[in-house]
């Protein structure tokens, strides 16, 4: 039952609601472990073609191509200097990006 409560205290009760909730990975782009020290996993929808893994100034240090039937693949980050890149996933939905904080 839901009930809407204004800011001046009065309650309206607006009934029954149907809530539906869709828990997909569709649409999102996820690392783990993240923060990470020696390699990372990076899961991504299906349709990716490519992962592509930059520094905040927009330079390219990595680029992976997957398979547009791939989900996730790990890859090692122990070369990289301790600090805050950008994870960008490309497919046939667009483009999809997430932070990977490295540490030692």
């Amino acid at each position: 039952q839901l009930i809407q409560t204004d800011n001046n205290g009065t309650s309206k009760e607006l009934g029954i609601r149907s809530v539906d909730f869709e828990f997909s990975a569709k649409g999102r782009l996820l690392m783990v472990p993240n923060p990470a020290v020696a390699q990372t996993k990076v899961v991504f929808p299906l349709g990716t073609n490519k992962i592509v893994l930059v520094d905040l100034l927009g330079k390219v240090l990595k680029t992976i191509k997957v398979s547009p039937l791939e989900v996730e693949r790990t890859f090692t980050v122990s070369s990289l200097a301790t600090a805050t890149y950008l994870v960008h996933s490309y497919g046939d939905y667009g483009v999809l990006s997430t932070k990977l904080i490295k540490v030692n």
